[in-house]
């Protein structure tokens, strides 16, 4: 599939089942993107015995974070709430081969 076209899938799942989320570079300006949540309920098992995630997991487009690290806030609601809180990037932050999105760990501040 051709990047163009990747994109164009890509916005329209950040489009259908993203959020919006105010996002804000550490020493940089409030922004609003869109995220994409992994639920914070879901079961992996690193060593064999099924474990669940405290964290959630979010996706964000590289176009509208292109410089993703440790240290950025976001701040959103998750699903089962509500209220939006502030969320920390941390750690695991990855770019997929072609740099159309991040995914990255987040931590409750």
């Amino acid at each position: 599939m051709s990047d163009a076209r990747t994109q164009a899938a890509l916005d329209a799942a950040f489009r259908h089942h993203g959020r919006d989320a105010l996002y804000t570079p550490a020493g940089g300006a409030a922004r609003t993107v869109r995220v994409r949540v992994t639920s914070p309920d879901q079961v992996y098992s690193p060593m064999g015995a099924p474990s669940v995630a405290e964290n959630p997991v979010v996706e964000l487009r590289y176009a509208e974070v292109p410089e993703l690290k440790d240290g950025d806030i976001l701040n959103f609601a998750l699903p089962e709430s509500d209220a939006p809180r502030n969320w920390r990037i941390h750690g695991a932050i990855r770019a997929d081969g072609r740099r159309l999105k991040w995914k990255a760990e987040l931590r409750r501040v």
